[in-house]
């Protein structure tokens, strides 16, 4: 008797210890919008890992940020790194790019500026919002090579983080802002110095020459079998070094439409950018007699007109909000109406002031993807 009661008791346990772990590993699977508030930004792709895992990446809203390094603490720090501009007119964003990582921004917009490329080759480069005029390079400097590696590797020392994907993108490479500028621009050769300089802890994501699936067709969860970051280079492409094209041009590794809407006010940003995410050539490209999906960005930002930009006022930061903090909103609207479809799909939801905001639309996205139209 004392035999069989130790075996029910032990074969009890079991099936409630099988039970407790079949629910904390699809505890994901049944997400409410209710939940949506809870889920932690700082490892949200880990917590909706049921619902994400097996999608590709045209087929995942991901949270991004706009010209990611023009951090205020950064072009403060840093007042003799601009020329002819300021914080006002230049930073983007309030937190460095270890801070946007934990609010959940998955996609990054690297911008460097080669420091004495004729010396280092591209080896040393910061980031910086920059534009020329009338022969000079003027801008700001904003985040360090050195501090956007150590965000990394502190955002990976948490094991929590092992699911988390993070795209870099980077383009817009040349001079550090300068008077009298030569504007330069990146070669080939200094672009992939700079995308080499970002592998950390080799997590970078890199393809096999035998590899048989490639960025339009591998799922999240081969992707992060291979590694956490992804290099998006402009106009170059190495996959067996970690280095991926992105654009629109058809030998491209990357699909992407990417296109902002130049308005310093919300309601004409809205309506331009709902324009182009419900316009069939905003979602697709045809290479060889070939349809394929492009991932679209939808870039809610808002952007100070040349008279603005010159005067310094308003900010870019005191105008962002205007546009961020109405951003869930719409997204929910555009889901219940049908306005966001598996077609009509926005992949990176881009912007300027990193917080939740982005994140929390990015989370509702894709835990709604199944219900959506398929165009």
């Amino acid at each position: 008797m004392k035999l069989f009661t130790n075996y029910f008791l032990l074969s009890a346990l079991l099936i409630l210890f099988s039970s407790s772990l079949w629910g904390e590993q699809n505890s994901e699977q049944n997400l409410t919008d209710s939940d949506v508030s809870s889920i932690e930004t700082d490892k949200w792709m880990g917590e909706m890992w049921g619902y994400i895992s097996n999608r590709t990446l045209n087929e995942i809203s991901l949270p991004g940020s706009h010209d990611s390094g023009m951090n205020v603490d950064d072009i403060v720090l840093n007042p003799i790194g601009c020329r002819a501009a300021n914080v006002a007119n230049t930073g983007t964003q309030s937190k460095n790019i270890e801070g946007q990582l934990n609010e959940g921004s998955r996609y990054f917009d690297i911008r460097p500026a080669v420091i004495d490329p004729s010396k280092y080759n591209g080896t040393r480069w910061i980031t910086a919002h920059v534009g020329v005029v009338a022969d000079s390079t003027l801008g700001c400097e904003g985040e360090s090579l050195k501090s956007i590696r150590e965000g990394l590797h502190n955002f990976f020392l948490d094991s929590e983080h092992e699911s988390e994907l993070v795209i870099l993108k980077i383009s817009h490479c040349g001079e550090e802002p300068a008077f009298f500028s030569s504007g330069y621009s990146c070669s080939d050769t200094e672009l992939k110095h700079i995308a080499s300089s970002l592998d950390i802890d080799g997590r970078l994501i890199k393809f096999a020459k035998s590899d048989s699936f490639t960025l339009k067709t591998i799922s999240l969860k081969e992707l992060i079998d291979k590694g956490n970051v992804l290099l998006l280079v402009d106009g170059v492409s190495e996959p067996e070094k970690g280095i991926f094209s992105v654009g629109h041009e058809c030998n491209d590794d990357y699909y992407l439409y990417d296109k902002y809407a130049n308005k310093n006010n919300y309601p004409d940003m809205k309506t331009d950018q709902h324009t182009k995410l419900t316009t069939d050539a905003s979602h697709t490209m045809t290479c060889d007699g070939t349809d394929y999906k492009r991932n679209f960005l939808l870039s809610w930002t808002l952007t100070l007109s040349e008279a603005e930009a010159i005067a310094g006022v308003p900010a870019i930061l005191v105008i962002a909000p205007n546009a961020t903090l109405k951003l869930e909103a719409d997204i929910k609207a555009w889901v219940s109406s049908g306005d966001i479809t598996k077609k009509y799909f926005p992949n990176i939801i881009y912007i300027d002031a990193v917080g939740s905001q982005a994140t929390r639309s990015a989370i509702y996205i894709n835990l709604h993807y199944e219900n959506l139209l398929d165009n």
